[in-house]
């Protein structure tokens, strides 16, 4: 088959996956649980569980977290006039002598003006993503309702976002148009992107970086110092992703802290993200499939919709097909085969539209 008629035939099966809508979306960032669960937390302590992760040390240095009013360093949503600027903690908090980070800090107050005990605070998933760049979706989804009743918090955790230091491995970002241009063997890939991540750490531990103290742990402490910071009682959280893994380290580690919490796709503290990643990619998939088939106009559509899909990721495994694509405002042909097809649906999974 030519590489004009297996494009062709990726894009219609492209095509295909995405042209019969579902009410809600199949997964959530990541699918490790499809469904919200929101948690009322009691004033007793959160019971410890020997498959947890360790909770941090107790800190051994005396400091007192700071919060330093600073302009708004992210685009703010039109119509909104946060209070900004950094949260000052150390950044390891065991550690005497540690240097401070400042993590960006954002606060919508409440309508009424009238100060309140427990704000909702924004848990970004990720690990890695930027609360404060993803601010204007989220009042675009309705949660500017929060500002009826409560103040609505958004941050981004150390080495994130517009916090500093931003932790940022341009070293793996830069080779990212090489590995899809698929000249490289499978081995010399894995090689160029541990070499990559080998080379990210050396440049972050040359420039004074403690590696070892960014961690869900050291973020929960970070929340309860701005808890305390900011004078405020108790936090309610609405975490989604990596971002219900933190939202249980806190409760774990400082559960008189927190009034609630939602966990949007939790990621429970005992899974281990890499394990845990194929088998819920299939289940996902599975779901998204039987849906489909479900569906008498979908189906009718897109007959055998899932037995094509695998069918051409095996013939795209077998006889790759070349891509014209944009990679970072440049054009590119990158290497389309059926790993990477089933990496494009795995992603587009994430999206509800």
């Amino acid at each position: 088959m030519s590489s004009y008629r297996r494009w062709l035939l990726t894009a219609a099966v492209c095509l295909a996956i995405f042209a019969c809508s579902l009410p809600s979306h199949t997964t959530s960032s990541p699918p490790f649980v499809t469904t919200s669960t929101t948690l009322a937390i009691p004033e007793t302590a959160f019971p410890a569980s020997p498959q947890l992760a360790a909770p941090l040390p107790a800190p051994t240095i005396a400091y007192q977290p700071v919060f330093e009013p600073a302009p708004c360093a992210f685009a703010v949503p039109s119509g909104y006039s946060p209070d900004c600027g950094y949260l000052v903690v150390p950044e390891n908090r065991a550690r005497t002598g540690s240097p401070s980070i400042r993590l960006h800090i954002a606060i919508f107050q409440n309508h009424s003006g009238i100060p309140v005990a427990d704000p909702v605070v924004h848990l970004a998933g990720g690990p890695g993503s930027s609360s404060l760049n993803v601010s204007e979706y989220l009042f675009n989804q309705g949660l500017g309702a929060v500002l009826e009743k409560r103040d609505f918090i958004l941050f981004d955790q150390r080495g994130t976002g517009y916090s500093q230091p931003r932790l940022d491995c341009t070293e793996r970002t830069s080779i990212t148009a090489v590995l899809l241009e698929g000249n490289l063997s499978d081995e010399e890939a894995q090689l160029a992107i541990q070499d990559a991540f080998r080379r990210c750490r050396d440049r972050l531990m040359a420039e004074g970086i403690d590696l070892s103290a960014y961690n869900s742990a050291a973020s929960a402490a970070d929340l309860n110092d701005l808890r305390l910071a900011l004078g405020y009682e108790k936090l309610n959280l609405y975490a989604v992703s990596y971002g219900t893994r933190l939202a249980l380290t806190l409760m774990r580690d400082y559960p008189n802290s927190v009034r609630s919490a939602v966990l949007d796709s939790a990621y429970p503290l005992q899974v281990n993200l890499y394990t845990a990643l194929a088998p819920n990619a299939d289940r996902a998939f599975n779901v998204f499939f039987n849906r489909r088939a479900a569906d008498a106009n979908c189906s009718a559509a897109y007959p055998d919709l899932r037995n094509v899909f695998y069918q051409l990721v095996d013939q795209l495994n077998a006889y790759p097909a070349s891509v014209s694509l944009d990679v970072g405002g440049v054009e590119r042909v990158i290497r389309l085969d059926g790993d990477l097809l089933i990496d494009v649906l795995f992603t587009g999974l994430y999206n509800p539209k």
